[in-house]
C-alpha cells in the first residue's frame, strides 16, 4: 500500500527520530580498523540514504551479545518505515521495545506505521503510549483526529483538532482538516463559512484554495466551489493549477465558453493545453476558433483527432475525406472510433464500398453496434435512393 510519506501528517520532527548517541559514536573506531555499522546506518538514516542504511544493518550479526539490539531494531524499523514496509517496520519497532528500548518515541513510530497499514485504534494506543512526547508535535493530533473519523468516531476526531489548534494556534492544518470534514458530512454551508476563515487567517497557498474548491465541486456544490477557485485565480494569476481547476468547475456548470476562454489562457504558457482549450471551443460550438487552435497541438495524432472531431460536428464529411491519408500515416485508423468517423464521411459522399472496406474492420463494442446501423442505412440507400436526401 502506497502513501504519500511527505504528507503533513508524517513529518515527525527528525531530532528525535535517531538516538542522540549518533552524534557522538563515529562510523570508524579510532583504535581500530573495524566499521561501527550500526552508527554507519544511523549516519545515512539521517541523511535519508535509507538504500545505504539496510546495507549497513545488513552486515550486523543480530546474534552478537554486544550489539545495542534496542538501537539496532529501531534502525531497522526507521529504514523499514520510510521505505514502506510497514508490517516489517511494526515488527522491528515491537521487538525494539522487547529489547529494552524505553525512549517514547518509538510509540510514535509505531503509530505511524500502524496509520499506514490502517490499524487505527492501534494508532490511537501507540500516541496515548507515547505520552507527553505526542502531546508536543502537532502531526500527532492530526494523526490522531484521522484515526477517529476513519472509525467513525467523528464527535472524538473533531476533539482533537480543537485540542491541536489550541496548542497549535499558529498551525492551519487543523482548521484546514476541519474544512473537509464538514464537506464530508455534507455540511457544506460550515464548510464554506470555516473554509474561508481558513484561507484569511492562514494566508493559504493556492493549491489549498484548489483543494477546499474541488472538494466542493466534486461534491455538486458549483457556486460554492467557484468562489474559490475564482479567489485563488485572482489571487495566484500565474498559478496553473489554479487556473486548470478554474476551468473545470465552469465546465461542470456547463458554462463552456468560459472555460474555453479560461483553457486558451492556460495553454498560452503552456502548449500541453492546446488540444484542451480546442475541444472545450468545439463542445461550445464555436469550430473555427476550435479548429484555428488545433493547428497548434504539437501532437500529431491529437492535432488530427481534433481535427475529425470539429469536422463532424460541424458536418464537413469531405474535409473528412480529404484527411484520410494522414489518418492512414499517422496510425489513427487502428482506433475504431476514427475508422468510423472515415466511414461515415465516406458513406455521406456516396462513397459506399469504401466505407464498407472500413466498416468490415470494426469487430466489437459500441462502435460495432453503429457500424451495423450505418451498413443498414448504407444499404436502405441502394435500394430506395430517395431516403437518403
Amino acid at each position: 500500500m502506497k502513501r504519500n510519506k511527505n504528507n503533513l501528517l508524517f513529518k515527525l520532527v527528525q531530532g528525535f527520530l535517531l538516538l542522540a548517541s549518533l552524534s557522538s559514536v563515529p562510523a570508524f573506531a579510532k583504535d581500530e580498523e573495524k566499521i561501527d555499522y550500526l552508527a554507519l546506518a544511523g549516519l545515512l538514516i539521517q541523511d535519508k540514504n535509507y538504500e545505504k542504511a539496510s546495507n549497513a544493518l545488513a552486515k550486523i550479526n543480530e546474534k552478537d551479545e554486544s550489539l545495542d539490539k534496542p538501537r539496532f531494531y529501531t534502525l531497522r524499523g526507521l529504514v523499514n518505515l520510510n521505505t514502506e514496509l510497514f508490517e516489517n517496520a511494526v515488527n522491528d519497532f515491537s521487538t525494539a521495545i522487547l529489547s529494552g528500548q524505553k525512549e517514547k518515541f518509538i510509540h510514535l513510530y509505531l503509530a505511524q506505521a500502524y496509520f499506514y497499514l490502517e490499524r487505527y485504534q492501534l494508532v490511537i494506543t501507540e500516541l496515548d503510549r507515547a505520552g507527553e512526547l505526542a502531546l508536543d508535535n502537532p502531526a500527532t493530533y492530526l494523526m490522531r483526529s484521522q484515526s477517529y473519523w476513519k472509525m467513525e468516531q467523528h464527535e472524538l476526531a473533531w476533539n482533537a483538532l480543537d485540542l491541536g489548534l489550541e496548542k497549535f494556534p499558529e498551525n492551519g492544518a487543523f482548521m484546514r482538516q476541519k474544512v473537509f470534514m464538514l464537506m464530508e458530512l455534507g455540511l457544506y454551508q460550515q464548510a464554506v463559512e470555516t473554509g474561508n476563515v481558513y484561507v484569511t487567517k492562514y494566508k493559504a497557498a493556492a493549491l489549498d484554495y484548489v483543494a477546499i474548491g474541488t472538494s466542493l465541486l466534486k461534491a455538486r456544490q458549483s457556486n460554492e466551489a467557484l468562489m474559490f477557485l475564482e479567489k485563488a485565480a485572482l489571487l495566484f494569476p500565474e498559478n496553473e493549477k489554479a487556473r486548470l481547476a478554474l476551468a473545470h468547475a465552469y465546465v461542470a456548470k456547463k458554462e463552456l465558453h468560459v472555460a474555453a476562454d479560461i483553457m486558451q489562457d492556460v495553454a498560452t504558457k503552456n502548449s500541453r493545453y492546446v488540444t484542451d482549450a480546442s475541444e472545450l471551443y468545439r463542445r461550445a460550438g464555436r469550430n473555427h476558433k476550435a479548429l484555428n487552435l488545433a493547428m497548434y497541438a504539437s501532437n500529431q495524432k491529437d492535432k488530427l483527432k481534433q481535427r475529425l472531431a470539429i469536422y463532424l460536428q460541424a458536418g464537413l464529411v469531405d474535409n473528412i475525406k480529404a484527411m484520410e491519408d494522414d489518418l492512414y500515416r499517422s496510425g489513427l485508423l487502428k482506433n475504431d472510433d476514427v475508422i468510423y468517423a472515415l466511414a461515415y464521411a465516406l458513406f455521406r459522399s456516396g462513397r459506399f464500398g469504401a466505407a464498407e472496406d472500413y466498416l468490415s474492420q470494426i469487430k466489437k463494442g459500441d462502435t460495432f453496434r453503429k457500424a451495423m446501423s450505418l451498413r443498414k442505412a448504407m444499404s436502405d440507400c441502394q435500394t430506395s435512393r430517395w431516403k437518403c436526401y
